[in-house]
């Protein structure tokens, strides 16, 4: 009798560390998770595709900056015919393009674009490669993978929550994740205010079935 026992016992110690171990195994793996999506969301990306970026940008700018100043350069380069209002036999005289006068003294970025658009590109890059940084992978990619690592979560906390109430029957008290609490919470939360909503307007759906509203999901 006494052996059975200790047999009993030594089973339920073994299945209540394999709950354990199942629960400390699933939040390893999501915290892993947490981590690549950080580093998904912020690390660079690779040197090459930094470049194309960089080409596509100062054409860019270029492109706006052509459209905001090309013609005031135009105008600034033609010169113009000054008439004098002294006496009339006085020719009209022509005065030389002034670019000074339509340009800006400072240089900025887009004054760069707009008139020396490969020295810029060729400092950029420059500026790129000097640098060390650790890149993370092409941004096309990252969008798939960020969508795969929200069904796994999803499908880890679901499997952690039923692991979490299959220990609670068996008398083992695990602690639920952040998110299951606060799904948890909102569902008890949402049943009380149907329930209040029912003793409220109990004899208004009587006579109007129609307008009761669904009954919410029963928090486990």
């Amino acid at each position: 009798m006494l052996d059975a026992l200790k047999q009993l016992l030594g089973g339920a110690t073994a299945a209540i560390a394999n709950l354990k171990r199942s629960g400390a195994g699933i939040r390893e793996r999501l915290d892993e998770l947490a981590r690549e999506e950080i580093a998904l969301l912020s690390d660079p990306a690779p040197l090459d595709a930094l470049g194309a970026n960089l080409e596509e940008y100062v054409a860019r700018c270029r492109r706006q900056w052509i459209a905001a100043n090309g013609l005031t350069v135009v105008h600034g380069a033609s010169g113009r015919v000054a008439r004098s209002l002294g006496a009339a036999d006085q020719r009209p005289a022509v005065v030389p393009p002034q670019l000074e006068d339509v340009l800006p003294g400072v240089v900025t970025l887009d004054l760069l674009a707009g008139l020396f658009p490969s020295l810029l590109l060729e400092g950029l890059r420059q500026a790129v490669k000097d640098t060390e940084y650790t890149p993370g992978p092409a941004m096309a990619t990252r969008v798939a993978r960020l969508a795969a690592i929200e069904k796994e979560r999803e499908t880890l906390q679901r499997r952690h929550a039923a692991l979490v109430d299959e220990a609670e029957a068996a008398g083992v008290h695990l602690q639920h994740l952040p998110e299951e609490v606060g799904r948890r919470t909102q569902a008890a939360q949402a049943r009380e205010r149907w329930e209040l909503d029912q003793r409220a307007n109990a004899g208004y759906y009587r006579r109007n079935p129609g307008a009761r509203p669904p009954e919410p999901e029963v928090a486990p």
